[in-house]
């Protein structure tokens, strides 16, 4: 059973708003913990659900049981930016099944999902540095919006139902405690696959595969191989000459500048060597395609390329996971490496027969590798992911390399390429290619074949098949959702482009929904307030649209002290409707040739217009 909860405190005051949807119950709870203890007692065996919970609401509910001061925890994690656990042990007296919607340090905020839901993202009028009592009017106000941001958590969670299903899943697969409901994806499959930490010093002692075969492009592989030597070298080379002018400069400040660029490339000192390290990369052309090798995977793609024609795109099935299988990359925290190739072959089985309980599986195959990244994670093993992030990138190298003389390279990414094949009989001859890689490597391939190609750059493309079903990439084209849905008018007015020909300003004119026009800005931490014709405004989230009048100026963000700065992607002429505008129809204030110019202006970087 869920708790959907939401706490709001001030210097003086403190309340909790927690929805039951199966009781269909709606608590609201004001300075009273006798009150909470007992909803706690009643339901503690439950699962409380909340928006950023796991670093806060769940901690001022423990406070307030414990007997502390929540304004005290409030601060100790806002303000002073500590880890809720560390303010006192007493805090384990009052274990708590808490999920948390929100999913990561990069998610938006809960304002921004609203904003991009289209529902009302005003905030409440009452200042939380407030040095009083609230007054009743003021209490009335915030208990109004914290019962409707508990509400907007539980819509957010609707869409994101299934991620919660799968970690619910993964529980009571491995038998697990519920209250592990509240760990992080990365803890979850660290616990299951009985990882345990250990310190090591061979992060850069990373290996080739032993079935490696690159032959016109071994310069590339010897880039990896020299890598430590040559990150030592070039830090050495740029100290010396930082050092050189540092010991003849007579300008305190430009010494200054010097002392600080000598301390970036001090090459023993691990951390700057590290960043350096990391920070390198190598930029070459790759069967006529620019290419950059790196830390993160092989990046290549012709830029403003359009076409048509026979494109078959080649992606390696569960390449990372497949890599730590059969080169024994995984992990070495794991015990018993056994586990995940069980894991592996029961995601490929329940696949196949379309069992749902390869949702969960396929979770913690995708999360190890990224687990062993983090050094905060029992799975931390850098060594074994550069191992496979090069490998990876080097035996794609040997792909491209074998069937390069029978196709034209259109993009090479982490995990695939996509390529355009000319000659039919040429088909042939690259499957016996892969299918001999696959024998040699261990690893196997999925075959799309696609008919159109729009590319902007590795990163932002539109595949277009022959049945017009569509595969993109990018924040351009992307297929929007409720939960990421900024300016969906352009998206859609360049995919109608694409596929069908359409003209953007046929697409953009025709449409009467205000919310396919909106565009969500949200003030950061970085900035003090937001700015709008002239006066400051109160609210951190905007839903802002083009505007024909001229008399509507920019909406702007300000630093202390600092010029304002023009949010990004709005125009020098908006207005701003933070209410609910989910069938809203469009005003005359709406500038549409804003929109029109704006997705044109996109297209020409995909090289169409």
């Amino acid at each position: 059973m869920l708790n959907f909860y939401d706490f709001e405190v001030f210097k003086y005051d403190w309340l909790v708003v927690i929805a039951n949807p199966i009781e269909k119950t709606e608590k609201v709870i004001v300075n009273d913990k006798k009150a909470l203890e007992e909803y706690y007692n009643a339901h503690s065996a439950q699962i409380f659900v909340g928006y950023n919970s796991r670093n806060y609401d769940q901690y001022i509910m423990k406070a307030i049981l414990c007997g502390f001061n929540p304004k005290e925890m409030n601060d100790y994690i806002i303000v002073k930016k500590q880890r809720g656990y560390t303010f006192s042990r007493l805090l384990n007296k009052f274990p708590l099944n808490n999920y948390d919607v929100f999913k990561y340090a990069t998610d938006h905020g809960l304002k921004t999902h609203e904003g991009f839901m289209g529902n009302n993202i005003k905030e409440t009028s009452v200042p939380f540095d407030i040095d009083r009592k609230l007054t009743k009017a003021e209490l009335d106000e915030v208990i109004k919006y914290c019962t409707h941001d508990v509400s907007q958590t539980m819509e957010v969670f609707m869409h994101r139902k299934s991620e919660f299903d799968a970690k619910f899943e993964l529980i009571k697969m491995f038998k697990l405690p519920l209250s592990y409901i509240g760990k992080t994806d990365a803890q979850l499959t660290a616990i299951i696959l009985g990882a345990r930490k250990q310190e090591r010093d061979d992060e850069f002692d990373f290996e080739l595969p032993e079935t490696l075969q690159v032959k016109k492009y071994q310069y590339v592989v010897d880039w990896f191989k020299s890598a430590k030597a040559d990150c030592t070298k070039e830090m050495k080379e740029k100290y010396a000459a930082a050092k050189r002018e540092y010991d003849v400069e007579t300008s305190m400040l430009h010494r200054h500048k010097l002392r600080a660029t000598m301390e970036k490339y001090d090459w023993t000192n691990k951390e700057a060597w590290s960043k350096y390290f990391y920070d390198r990369s190598l930029e070459t052309t790759i069967a006529g395609v620019p290419h950059t090798f790196g830390w993160g995977g092989i990046h290549g793609a012709k830029l403003k390329y359009s076409d048509s024609g026979f494109f078959v795109n080649m992606d390696v099935n569960s390449y990372y996971p497949s890599l730590m299988i059969c080169y024994n990359w995984l992990s070495r925290n794991v015990s018993d490496p056994t586990k995940f190739k069980e894991i592996y072959d029961n995601r490929i089985a329940y696949k196949a027969a379309k069992n749902p309980r390869q949702a969960p599986l396929k979770l913690i195959l995708n999360t190890t590798f990224g687990a062993s990244k983090d050094k905060f994670n029992q799975l931390y093993d850098p060594r074994q992911a550069n191992n496979i992030c090069v490998g990876g990138q080097l035996l794609l190298l040997d792909l491209i390399e074998k069937i390069e003389p029978y196709c034209d390279i259109v993009q090479s990414n982490t995990d695939g390429i996509l390529v355009k094949i000319d000659n039919q009989n040429n088909i042939d001859i690259i499957d016996d290619i892969v299918y001999d890689f696959e024998q040699r490597t261990g690893m196997t391939f999925g075959f799309d074949v696609y008919r159109k190609v729009f590319q902007k750059d590795v990163n932002n493309y539109v595949i277009v098949d022959k049945h017009g079903h569509y595969k993109s990439k990018g924040a351009y084209v992307k297929k929007l959702s409720e939960l990421d849905n900024d300016l969906p008018i352009i998206n859609t007015a360049m995919i109608e482009l694409m596929l069908h020909g359409t003209p953007p300003e046929v697409t953009i004119n025709k449409c009467d929904d205000l919310k396919q026009f909106q565009k969500i800005v949200h003030l950061s931490d970085k900035y003090g307030i937001s700015l709008h014709n002239g006066k400051k405004l109160s609210d951190k989230t905007f839903r802002v649209f083009a505007s024909v009048d001229i008399d509507d100026g920019a909406i702007y963000k300000q630093k202390q002290g600092k010029n304002p700065e023009k949010y990004a992607n709005t125009s020098e002429h908006c207005f701003i409707d933070n209410g609910d505008v989910n069938n809203k129809s469009i005003p005359e204030l709406l500038d549409r040739q804003w929109y029109i110019d704006l997705a044109k202006k996109r297209l020409a970087q995909f090289g169409i217009l």
